[in-house]
């Protein structure tokens, strides 16, 4: 179990990290002449309507007010498990979509295809996984 502020510090670290390596390959892709000009926006939108809810939530817990001495606190083991294993598979799966644009082995249709998917599809448990982290009481530790 980590503390309150290092555990929050991961889940930061992970959604964001991942939203912005993401959107610096479909940068890199636009930037190589691979993708085209429709792609490029439709990729943007696509990791912008898959990613903001989450990016909201845990930037809003990341960035709250602390009430002094809320450092020694920790959270549910259980919990905290939940919440970084399925960021971790959610955002697995996103930049695994588009690492193969990178070497020309896949198309963006697929990718963007994957992460619609992984966004409607998987949203359910990482919602709740990290909607339970936020909720559950920190205890002294």
């Amino acid at each position: 179990m980590m503390r309150v502020t290092t555990s929050r510090a991961v889940l930061a670290g992970i959604w964001f990290g991942s939203f912005t390596a993401s959107v610096a390959m479909v940068v890199t892709l636009r930037s190589t002449g691979q993708l085209h000009a429709e792609w490029f926006w439709l990729g943007l939108r696509t990791l912008s309507s898959a990613y903001a809810p989450y990016l909201v939530a845990v930037g809003l817990f990341y960035w709250k007010h602390d009430p002094a001495g809320r450092q020694r606190r920790s959270r549910s083991a259980t919990g905290e498990t939940l919440a970084l294993g399925s960021s971790v598979m959610w955002n697995g799966i996103v930049l695994f979509a588009l690492v193969p644009l990178l070497f020309q082995r896949d198309d963006i249709e697929t990718a963007i295809q994957t992460i619609s998917l992984v966004g409607s599809t998987l949203s359910w448990l990482v919602a709740a996984s990290i909607g339970y982290y936020f909720v559950a009481p920190a205890k002294e530790s």
